[in-house]
């Protein structure tokens, strides 16, 4: 499949890729579609009674209150740690990603980091904390992509779903809906820090 040259960036590849060689991927089984939504990036991991938050510097950065609690009783219901990735906008946490619930989940294919995370979240439902839906068919992909297209969003994330984080997989498209020409916008999957 067609694509711009990639950019490493930490242990993700993150490519552009314009809006005109998206197709392929929107017909694929291997890739879902997910918005791409305004606000921060960071990782929030509960472990041994503490919530804590890195920002794709790898800085502690503080959460809300109610980000923070929610993160709290699901480790707490679990007995273990719990690790999200996803996107804090003012007092919500969009979450896309769970690398660590109770084990190490990064030797999972996305797709089943997924599921447990829309899980882990229909179990332990709060308001300041929601999964970011992801499109998996050719037609629900190909519809929100059209949608978003026709909205001007921002843009969409496409991901590899057999992509396993502790083999090194990890290949992110963004695409920019607000003009032709693809944008990288790097986020860091696996924080070194």
């Amino acid at each position: 499949m067609p694509y711009l040259p990639q950019r490493r960036v930490a242990s993700m590849n993150v490519i552009a890729l314009s809006q005109t060689l998206i197709e392929p991927y929107l017909d694929s089984d291997d890739w879902c579609l997910q918005e791409i939504r305004s606000g921060s990036p960071i990782v929030i991991r509960y472990a041994k009674g503490e919530v804590t938050a890195l920002d794709p510097e790898c800085r502690m950065i503080p959460v809300p209150d109610g980000v923070a609690e929610a993160v709290r009783r699901i480790g707490e219901g679990i007995g273990g740690p719990v690790t999200l990735i996803g996107i804090l906008d003012g007092e919500y946490f969009s979450a896309f990603d769970c690398l660590e619930y109770s084990d190490d989940l990064k030797v999972l294919k996305y797709v089943d980091r997924y599921m447990v995370l829309g899980r882990i979240l229909s179990r332990f439902p709060r308001n300041s904390l929601s999964i970011i839906p992801s499109y998996f068919s050719s037609r629900e992909k190909r519809s929100r992509f059209n949608k978003l297209k026709r909205a001007r969003s921002k843009g969409v994330v496409l991901r590899k779903i057999s992509d396993i984080l502790a083999k090194g997989d990890n290949l992110i498209f963004k695409v920019s809906l607000t003009r032709e020409d693809a944008k990288v916008l790097p986020f860091r999957r696996e924080q070194k820090c």
